[in-house]
């Protein structure tokens, strides 16, 4: 990192492609899992996700993780249906493992081994599809452990020459490293109280990380136990559901940290979506379909109305442009009821689908965009780093903010009897400072 400069665009760019990667991941999965109609349902359910698009701009651990966990799955279930390249999935799968295992290794393999272990314990058993069944050439082999044997040994040794040089030499040079780890993982189902929240802190949250399709992710739920094959249907939802309640019982809790159940919430929302477009083609005039469509466009409403709004802080010029900034995203947003009342339900989702992602955008650059880049920690970070050249000078390790350390030397050591302590923090008007 030492005397290299980029920016935080580029320090972006990897997380956001990972973003669209896994939004093809996405589609294949629920073309495999569901229908093949399901893949383009899935595809713009993802680009459209409020919560996506807030977590994978972020240069974080957990967006890598969510992506590699994500691969994870995807290359496992791939290797179950395509028996003749499974040695190639499952190098793809250990791989991503390692990869995702650098990032935060147990949560790693709990995101991993607990949707692996729901995907069998649904998909698992003898099935024979019905003719003229939408992607039935996956559907016989769903469930299948992956193969063959020397497959997963060659995974395995991609697994520890990828995974194991950093491990082995973080515990050969970092002190006391395995218990940072310990309370870093394990621990924050015991003595790590920190950040401690409420058990039941997720229970709520969990509709915000669906906007903006909650109505629709809340019919999935639904569907998933009251149509044929149900078994197979509660995969997204036991996944999701277990994982939420292991992520409940710890005490350190972060919406973050539910990122890599986003295959599982879009999943169970698709299944939500194709459940209300049966509903609206086979009870055309029926209360419910049309509410529930009535609900998604009020959502898009509501965004464009506040969209504006924060555009105050951005200095629009006067209150009349305000207003008809505002007066022309609602006449956007009411573009779906135009689409649904005139071509149906299906245009309707595909436009609603477009609605979100460019409102979504819109807010993220009226509200995030130009306050974020003014608090960048970089120019600090540089202070920071000439000051500690200086003999007898050096920082205090437990008042260090994530932002300021991705910017610090990576080669930064902790004299504890140096005369002189540097601290780094966050001050009310979330401006880094070197005190």
């Amino acid at each position: 990192v030492q005397g290299v400069d980029f920016s935080e665009a580029a320090a972006r760019f990897v997380p956001a492609l990972g973003a669209v990667l896994s939004l093809l991941l996405v589609a294949d999965l629920a073309a495999m899992l569901l229908n093949r109609r399901a893949a383009a349902i899935a595809a713009l359910v993802w680009l459209s996700s409020y919560f996506l698009f807030d977590e994978f701009r972020k240069a974080m651990a957990d967006p890598y993780l969510a992506f590699f966990a994500l691969l994870c799955v995807w290359a496992w279930i791939k290797a179950s249906v395509c028996r003749g390249k499974s040695v190639w999935l499952l190098a793809i799968f250990y791989a991503s493992f390692a990869l995702g295992s650098l990032a935060k290794f147990p949560v790693n393999l709990l995101h991993v081994g607990v949707a692996i272990l729901v995907y069998h314990v649904c998909f698992g058993g003898k099935r024979t599809p019905s003719p003229g069944t939408p992607g039935e050439g996956f559907q016989s082999h769903l469930g299948r452990a992956p193969g063959p044997w020397y497959g997963h040994l060659f995974g395995v040794v991609i697994y520890l020459l990828l995974g194991m040089p950093w491990p082995i030499y973080v515990v050969t040079q970092v002190p006391h490293v395995r218990e940072i780890w310990r309370y870093e993982s394990i621990g924050e189902f015991s003595d790590n109280t920190e950040k401690a929240r409420p058990f039941f802190m997720y229970l709520g949250d969990m509709f915000k990380l669906a906007l903006p399709w909650t109505p629709m992710w809340v019919v999935g739920i639904f569907a998933s136990g009251m149509r044929s094959n149900a078994r197979r249907r509660l995969f997204a939802t036991l996944w999701f559901a277990i994982e939420l309640i292991i992520f409940s019982i710890s005490n350190v809790k972060k919406d973050t940290y539910l990122l890599p159940l986003m295959p599982a919430i879009t999943l169970m929302t698709v299944q939500g979506i194709q459940t209300m477009l049966a509903m609206f083609r086979h009870r055309r005039g029926k209360k419910l379909p049309s509410w529930l469509i009535v609900s998604q466009i009020g959502i898009g409403v509501g965004w464009a109305i506040v969209v504006p709004l924060l555009g105050m802080a951005i200095g629009l010029p006067n209150p009349a442009a305000r207003l008809g900034v505002t007066v022309a995203l609602v006449v956007f947003a009411l573009l779906p009821l135009a689409v649904w009342l005139i071509k149906g339900g299906r245009a309707w989702f595909v436009t609603q689908a477009i609605v979100y992602a460019v409102l979504i955008l819109l807010f993220y650059q009226a509200s995030f965009y130009l306050s974020e880049n003014t608090r960048s920690a970089r120019e600090v970070a540089a202070r920071v780093t000439m000051m500690l050249k200086q003999p007898g000078v050096t920082i205090n390790p437990v008042t260090l903010p994530e932002e300021a350390s991705m910017y610090l030397p990576l080669n930064l050591h902790f004299n504890p009897h140096a005369p002189h302590e540097l601290f780094i923090f966050d001050d009310p008007r979330n401006e880094l400072k070197p005190d």
